[in-house]
């Protein structure tokens, strides 16, 4: 697990080595926006987007629960692999929404 049930405050990112490998990665969390309208985040490695956790909101000021994301990926990388999670446009994130990001390497 990268990223466990961790706060935002700020763009949330690491790295870590998986090697040339199938991986399956799921994503959760949740978001705000002051209109309504599509709101979420995407996940991406290497700056790629990988995936997207969204949901549509019709209340304004209203922290949702991203609809829950998971792909499999075969990572094209040798070397190390930088993960970052960013907020789609007219999205909100405070320190009231957390995040989830589990990886698994398969052999």
């Amino acid at each position: 697990m990268l990223v466990n049930n961790k706060s935002w405050n700020g763009p949330i990112s690491g790295t870590f080595t998986p090697g040339k490998k199938s991986m399956l990665i799921f994503l959760s969390g949740s978001a705000w926006a002051g209109a309504p309208g599509l709101i979420g985040v995407e996940l991406r490695l290497n700056g790629v987007k990988i995936l997207q956790a969204s949901v549509f909101t019709n209340e304004t000021s209203s922290h949702k629960a991203l609809i829950p994301v998971s792909v499999l990926y075969e990572n094209p990388f040798d070397d190390y692999v930088n993960y970052e999670i960013v907020p789609l446009g007219g999205t909100i994130l405070d320190y009231n929404d957390y995040f989830n990001l589990t990886v698994t390497v398969f052999q």
